[in-house]
């Protein structure tokens, strides 16, 4: 039997290494504090899982507007996300540019269309962008789920631990 030590040719030059270091993931709980600079630094506490693909806010109203030719989804909450630094019942407003319609899928099942949008988020003192779907979540323990999408790059999860990335707001501030 003969053996061929003939590598083919192939159309592609071969790959060099990359120079870049990898960059150490951050190490985060099931539950942190995360913050969103774009929506006015809005603290809230979010259940990270990874589980879920997209990251999901609660929100109690939004619409969709158009402002100069850009579509933008106006939101708000009848009373801040638990953790955030107001603590009285008014109705907070904001605004983010709209990214697009997404589907979602329930842990039951249930797939629901929700409005994304795409804005800046802070966890374990790492900033970055991500997708973050808006609905409902009243019902839920937790007004804010960060899903494997926003972890992926920056983050190992912990799961039986929590607030790995800080257990109170002034240390979540600090970091951002």
């Amino acid at each position: 039997m003969e053996i061929s030590t003939t590598i083919p040719p192939s159309g592609t030059p071969p790959r060099r290494a990359s120079r870049r270091k990898p960059r150490p993931a951050a190490m985060v709980g099931w539950k942190e504090w995360v913050m969103l600079p774009d929506i006015e630094g809005q603290i809230v506490h979010a259940k990270i899982d990874t589980g879920a693909r997209t990251s999901a806010l609660h929100v109690d109203a939004m619409r969709l507007v158009t402002r100069d030719n850009l579509e933008w989804v106006e939101f708000g909450f009848r009373k801040p996300p638990r953790g955030a630094a107001r603590s009285d019942d008014r109705y907070f407003p904001f605004s983010a540019r709209y990214a697009g319609l997404r589907k979602v899928k329930s842990s039951s099942g249930h797939v629901e269309e929700r409005p994304v949008i795409r804005t800046r988020l802070t966890l374990a003192g790492i900033t970055s962008m991500v997708d973050i779907t808006l609905t409902s979540r009243e019902r839920m323990e937790f007004p804010m789920l960060v899903g494997r999408s926003a972890l992926r790059k920056f983050y190992t999860v912990s799961p039986g631990r929590a607030y790995l990335g800080g257990h109170d707001l002034q240390s979540i501030e600090r970091k951002a």
